[in-house]
């Protein structure tokens, strides 16, 4: 069975992670669903403390410790040091270094999805996770996603430290007067593998968009790249879409190491490879590099896109052959 990069989304609303401003302590949340408990539990207050000695001890000890292993859980994500935190629907800013933890009920082999984009200009963003760099990532100053490769997501506790190479810029807008920025977190996501074929798009991806007729594609900036793994042994199909903006361009295509295919490009042509290949189970990267250079459509076109695009994709499915 195969699986359409459309359909790859958090494979469970537990791990699609809100962004809500919390003090930098880890606090404690009640879960909703404890409320007729704790209902229950006032109306029968006065029974509970007419109770004395021995039993009494016993059934408030039991009663908290029923309490807090069922009802009260760590807050999903935190913010430790540098951020900028207000109240605002489209992300958070941070200063040059910053620290959040992601917390999960059990270990979990995954891939963690950030969304970023840089202040006023291009920067590198370094990736450490538990204290071990996981990941560079180029960030514009329109929004990408980052994913990081495959994982150990311990139960409890897992910390995230972000530093911008570049360092940070001071603000003169109202409300960020002063302050030094550098990037905007804007959602996390923790990505499951699924059964079969796990796809995401790796690094120089910026966010989905959608055509009139609601089909969905990406743009790149310059040498984008896929993860892929695939769960079984097996001959595969390859296939997607692949486009230029907005001149002829030509694009060579590999699977880690080995040449998958070399696609010409023409101006405004859309190209449709297909392609087989017989996998190991495990990861794999689908690496692109186009021969000429990102361009901003704001600099050759009547447009106020400063993104710098270079190749689209969109259809890109992996199928294992029966």
């Amino acid at each position: 069975q195969g699986i359409d990069i459309r359909d790859m989304n958090p494979l469970s609303n537990r791990y699609n992670l809100p962004f809500i401003p919390i003090a930098p302590l880890k606090t404690l949340t009640i879960n909703p669903s404890c409320l007729p408990f704790l209902l229950l539990l006032f109306m029968f207050s006065r029974e509970l403390f007419n109770l004395h000695g021995r039993k009494r001890i016993i059934v408030f000890s039991l009663l908290t410790a029923f309490f807090l292993f069922s009802f009260v859980r760590s807050t999903d994500v935190f913010y430790a040091r540098n951020w900028y935190m207000k109240e605002e629907n489209d992300g958070i800013w941070m200063s040059q270094d910053a620290v959040l933890s992601v917390y999960t009920p059990r270990p979990v082999d995954a891939m963690v999805k950030f969304r970023f984009n840089s202040f006023q200009k291009q920067r590198n963003l370094d990736l450490y996770m538990n204290g071990k760099l996981i990941g560079k990532y180029t960030i514009p100053p329109a929004i990408v996603e980052c994913i990081t490769p495959r994982v150990k997501l311990d139960a409890g506790e897992n910390r995230f430290m972000i530093h911008s190479e570049e360092g940070c810029d001071t603000c003169e807008d109202e409300g960020y007067k002063g302050k030094c920025l550098s990037f905007k977190l804007h959602s996390i996501d923790v990505i499951l593998p699924k059964e079969d074929v796990t796809i995401a798009y790796y690094k120089g991806w910026y966010s989905e968009e959608k055509t009139p007729e609601n089909l969905t594609f990406r743009w790149s900036m310059n040498n984008p790249s896929i993860y892929l793994s695939v769960a079984r042994s097996d001959l595969y199909s390859i296939d997607f879409s692949v486009w230029s903006f907005p001149q002829e361009n030509r694009v060579r295509v590999f699977l880690n190491d080995s040449l998958l295919c070399d696609v010409k490009l023409s101006k405004d042509m859309h190209e449709v490879v297909r392609t087989q290949v017989y996998l190991e189970r495990g990861e794999y990267f689908l690496l692109f590099f186009p021969e000429k250079s990102c361009q901003k459509p704001s600099d050759i076109l009547n447009s106020t896109d400063k993104r710098c695009l270079n190749i689209g994709i969109s259809d890109l499915r992996v199928e294992r052959i029966q």
